[in-house]
């Protein structure tokens, strides 16, 4: 008879070295988007680099669904709008379809800028992973996959392009 992992503690070693290494990536996200930030503008926050992020992966989009998107205070991502228009990264736009309503979207530049932020980025997991099996990349993407449909997903129609990851929503304990 064998001994189950759940009763030994087992699973919960693997799940807190899962949750040592997350914490490791956060940090180091956490550490490229201030300088991200820093890189579009000198004076962009990370907050900041995330809507313009947000918005040029999504196009152009009400407040109230960055807001979602980002699963932010309304009151917060209106304080960022105003320093990017202020720092000329975003601009509104009159919503035609209803007078009282505006988008928000990048100007030329900083989408450009972003862009090449992001094809930098993505050069580089590409050159980190390609050591790696083909058959490691797709279990890794499976198991990430996996993982990603345990979490709420926000409800705009923009969903897929900003999947978040929030473990403060996390169950505490064994599941």
């Amino acid at each position: 008879m064998t001994a189950d992992p759940a009763r030994d503690g087992g699973v919960d070693r693997a799940i807190a070295d899962v949750e040592e290494q997350f914490r490791q990536i956060f940090a180091g996200a956490q550490a490229g988007l201030r300088e991200h930030a820093v890189r579009i503008h000198p004076h962009l926050q990370p907050a900041g680099y995330k809507v313009v992020d947000l918005l040029v992966r999504s196009g152009p989009l009400h407040a109230g669904e960055v807001a979602e998107l980002l699963a932010a205070d309304k009151s917060m991502i209106s304080r960022t709008v105003k320093q990017l228009e202020e720092l000329q990264l975003v601009t509104r736009r009159l919503d035609p379809h209803d007078g009282r309503a505006w988008f928000l979207e990048v100007s030329p530049e900083t989408r450009r800028r972003v862009e090449k932020l992001a094809a930098t980025d993505q050069q580089v997991l590409y050159e980190r992973m390609r050591g790696w099996t083909t058959g490691q990349v797709l279990q890794l993407a499976e198991l990430l996959a996996k993982l990603n449909e345990t979490f709420p997903v926000p409800s705009s129609r923009h969903r897929s392009a900003s999947p978040t990851l929030d473990l403060s929503e996390m169950p505490s304990g064994s599941s």
